[in-house]
């Protein structure tokens, strides 16, 4: 594995819990927006009675987040969807892992973390779904120059000048 692919890898690993995280807090900052509601949306919310926000919100937020983040790692390839389901799976356990964290921060009532109340909540699985859709889009999406039809004015330059040549290159 050379340097280069490596620092992606890493670079990959990091933006999935940064981009869980940018999404949650852009979607605290929308979470007024109508619609069908879900619980459990903003995981660190659950004192205040202020969790929820609407599911439509969350599944294009997440899109947007990690289309962004798809985009910026690399081009289109030819299979979106088998790229952007391991990532969507990632996005699912750092929603769970999140969620877990934060029911039990939260209800303080037993000991460890909550994962069958985070596994029962929808709230990581609409952020997963957003993800996967939004990854698949910009891995499918071909970039502007391939629609483009090609070229056919490219011709080798006759010398048809008048202008004396400045200098003679000899083959």
């Amino acid at each position: 594995m050379t340097l280069r692919r490596g620092l992606a890898a890493l670079g990959r690993a990091v933006a999935i819990p940064l981009g869980v995280a940018a999404a949650i807090g852009l979607i605290d900052a929308l979470r007024s927006l109508p619609g069908p509601s879900v619980a459990l949306a903003l995981p660190l919310r659950e004192t205040g009675h202020d969790d929820r926000a609407s599911l439509v919100l969350v599944v294009v937020v997440f899109a947007l987040v990690f289309g962004l983040i798809a985009a910026a790692f690399g081009p289109p390839g030819r299979r979106p969807w088998r790229t952007a389901l391991p990532q969507a799976l990632a996005v699912l356990a750092c929603a769970v892992a999140l969620q877990s964290v934060s029911l039990q921060l939260v209800r303080q009532a037993s000991f460890g973390f909550d994962w069958m109340g985070a596994l029962g909540s929808p709230a990581p699985y609409a952020c997963a779904f957003g993800a996967l859709c939004g990854i698949a889009v910009a891995r499918a999406v071909p970039s502007s120059d391939r629609r483009m039809p090609p070229v056919d004015d490219e011709h080798p330059v006759d010398n048809t000048s008048k202008a004396p040549p400045l200098a003679r290159i000899e083959a």
